[in-house]
Parts: structure tokens; C-alpha cells; sequence
């Protein structure tokens, strides 16, 4: 099962805090509660479960424009990603994570779309 990455992300966050709490971090080395806020983690994962289910709903084989539709529809979605993700570095990680996490998507529920 596609492990979403907003999932992730809260899973990071989490750890993170608790190495703080446990002096294992400190709060000034403790970076990614604000490159992942809570709303941030919470909309990327509603984007997320929706795309999942529009693909969960397709017909198998799934037509080529319908798993092109709902890529779109969630890229769409991720579009408020742009303005958050300003480091380089883990604009990429990110960017790498979401196009995994679709790609598994679509196969995990057999919607590749059969050949034309």
C-alpha cells in the first residue's frame, strides 16, 4: 500500500519533537515542524486521499485519459506546494516523494492505462 507522503512528513515532525523532548535535539536544530506545518501536512493529505479515490474508481483497463485526468486533478490540488517548498533541496525530496507515491497509485489499483 502507497505510503502517502504527507504521512510522512507528520511521521518526521512527530520523531523530531520527540527528540527535543528528550534533549536528543535542540529547538534550534529542530527544522521540520516549519517546513511542515500542520495545515500543510493536513491539505496535502485531503489532495492526496482524493486522488486515491479517483483512481480507486476508474474502469480496468483504465482509459489513458482518465488516469491523465486524475494526475491532473492532483497536481492541481498539490499546487499550494509551490509557494511552501522554497529550499531547493527538499523541494526535490518532496517533488521525488508525491511522483513515487502516484506512480504507486496507479499501479497498486492496476490503472495503467493499457496501450493504444
Amino acid at each position: 500500500m502507497a505510503v502517502r507522503p504527507s504521512a510522512i512528513w507528520h511521521h518526521q515532525v512527530a520523531e523530531q519533537a520527540r527528540a527535543v523532548a528528550l534533549g536528543r535535539l535542540t529547538h534550534a536544530n529542530a527544522s521540520l515542524a516549519h517546513r511542515y506545518p500542520d495545515d500543510l501536512i493536513s491539505r496535502t493529505d485531503t489532495a492526496l486521499a482524493a486522488f486515491e479515490a479517483e483512481i480507486a474508481g476508474l474502469p480496468r483497463p483504465a482509459p489513458p485519459v482518465a488516469v491523465l485526468t486524475a494526475v491532473r486533478h492532483v497536481l492541481g490540488a498539490l499546487d499550494f506546494l509551490a509557494p511552501r517548498l522554497t529550499d531547493t533541496t527538499c523541494e526535490t525530496v518532496e517533488r521525488a516523494q508525491l511522483r513515487a507515491y502516484v506512480r504507486q497509485v496507479i499501479a497498486e489499483h492496476d490503472a495503467t492505462p493499457a496501450p493504444a
